[in-house]
């Protein structure tokens, strides 16, 4: 789950060859875009922005049963991201991020996954 975010994390800006990051001459693209740069290496992940989003927001929750917080906290937590509120609200009419982040928090805790209660 961690590989394929990490992996694409340079966004798609930098699949052009005149990225500052663009890995040489060919840029990343080929990399990215799932076109192995030889034949023994495997294709990659392809970008997509909704599945990472989803990527992100399953980790965030994650993180969050590690580090021990409540339901609470994660809630005030998110709620101090003005900007990404702000970008979620304007693109969907709601904070999505939060709301998928504090599902996937709800549905661990549904599974008896709690680490603020293993201490």
């Amino acid at each position: 789950m961690v590989v394929e975010p990490t992996y694409t994390a340079l966004g798609p800006s930098a699949l052009r060859p005149g990225h500052p990051r663009r890995g040489g001459r060919r840029g990343l693209g080929p990399l990215v875009l799932g076109k192995p740069h030889n034949r023994w290496a495997p294709a990659p992940f392809r970008w997509d922005e909704e599945r990472r989003a989803r990527l992100r927001a399953e980790l965030d929750a994650i993180y969050a049963h590690l580090y021990g917080l409540g339901r609470e906290d994660v809630d005030y937590i998110l709620e101090t991201f003005p900007i990404v509120k702000r970008k979620d609200v304007g693109r969907y009419g709601t904070y999505k991020t939060k709301e998928i982040i504090l599902s996937h928090y709800d549905r661990y805790v549904g599974m008896g996954i709690n680490a603020s209660e293993q201490g």
